[in-house]
C-alpha cells in the first residue's frame, strides 16, 4: 500500500515538473526587463574576466549574505547583552534580600559561570552564529 502511495506521489511530481519549470521560466522572462542593461554588461565582463583568470572574483558567488535564523538569534542575543549592561544598576542587590536567598543566588551564579567557562573554552575556532548566540545568552544570564 505504501509503495502505491509513494509511486503515485513520484508520478505526480514527474508529471507536474514540466509545468512548474515553464511557470518559472515565464516568471524569469517577465522580470528580465527590470534588470538594468549596465548591470548585465558589467556582470558579463566580470564573468569573462573570471573565465580567463580564476584569480579574479567569481561573479557566480553571491555578495550578499542571507540572514538565517541563527544570525537573527545572534543579533538578538547581542542586543540583549547590551541592554543588560545598561540596566546593571537595576539588578543591584536589594536590602530586602535575605542571607539564604543571597547565598542560593550566588551558588546558582557560580554554576552559570562554570557552564559559561566550559562553553567558551570548548568552542571551535570558527563558531557558528547559533553557538555565538548561545554564548551571549549564557553571558547575559550571569
Amino acid at each position: 500500500m505504501l509503495d502505491e502511495h509513494f509511486g503515485n506521489w513520484n508520478w505526480r511530481k514527474t508529471i507536474t515538473l514540466s509545468s512548474y519549470l515553464i511557470d518559472r521560466a515565464e516568471e524569469a522572462l517577465e522580470n528580465r526587463p527590470n534588470i538594468k542593461p549596465e548591470f548585465v554588461e558589467e556582470w558579463a565582463d566580470a564573468k569573462k574576466a573570471w573565465e580567463l583568470d580564476n584569480t579574479k572574483p567569481n561573479p557566480f558567488i553571491p555578495k550578499v549574505r542571507a540572514a538565517t535564523g541563527h544570525c537573527v538569534q545572534l543579533e538578538l542575543a547581542l542586543e540583549e547583552e547590551e541592554r543588560t549592561k545598561k540596566d546593571f544598576r537595576k539588578k543591584a542587590i536589594k536590602t530586602t534580600v535575605s542571607a539564604t536567598t543571597l547565598i542560593a543566588e550566588g551558588l546558582d551564579l557560580k554554576e552559570v559561570i562554570r557552564h559559561f567557562k566550559w562553553d567558551s573554552e570548548h568552542q571551535s575556532l570558527h563558531p557558528t552564529d547559533l553557538q555565538k548566540a548561545r554564548l551571549c545568552k549564557a553571558c547575559s544570564r550571569a
